[in-house]
């Protein structure tokens, strides 16, 4: 599946920003890829996300391109999987979002106008989940970030 990249987007920004932490538990970087897990409808969807010269390839290392018959999935549960994942990327990589607004103004900002050349095409990561993100609000609270990495770690390994 493709994405194709809104008109200013950096992936590599992106992915430096997803790699921050190497006690991160709910994607891997892998070779300037990202590997994540989502569950949809009661199953493990693993996909890994690269950028190509148009936009990020998005390739399913467990489904639907490597489904078989047996597992009972239709065209139309394999294209609802499909669509969940590229909404889900789409939000996660903040790709709806036109820039061009922001940078007309931040250009005529003496604070700002240095930052967005060095920072061309950043998104701001979201977190599309919505649970994940009130856990994380939760834990990221009154203690420092390795900690927090920490207890997510083990409550993910606790509760999935």
């Amino acid at each position: 599946m493709k994405i194709p990249f809104p008109e200013i987007f950096s992936y590599e920004l992106c992915l430096s920003f997803l790699k921050r932490s190497p006690r991160e538990v709910l994607h891997r970087i892998e070779n300037e890829s990202v590997v994540k897990a989502l569950l949809i409808d009661a199953r493990p969807i693993i996909f890994k996300i690269r950028a190509n010269e148009s936009g990020l390839q998005v390739d399913f290392l467990n489904t639907p391109s490597r489904l078989t018959d047996s597992n009972g999935l239709t065209a139309n549960e394999l294209k609802r999987i499909e669509n969940t994942i590229r909404s889900y990327i789409t939000e996660w990589f903040d790709m709806e979002t036109n820039l061009k607004p922001f940078y007309a103004l931040a250009r005529k900002d003496e604070l700002l106008k240095d930052l967005v050349k060095k920072f061309h095409g950043y998104r701001i990561i979201g977190q599309p989940d919505l649970f994940e993100s009130l856990v994380w609000a939760v834990l990221g609270q009154q203690i420092n970030l390795q900690f927090a990495y920490t207890l997510k770690q083990r409550f993910v390994q606790q509760f999935g």
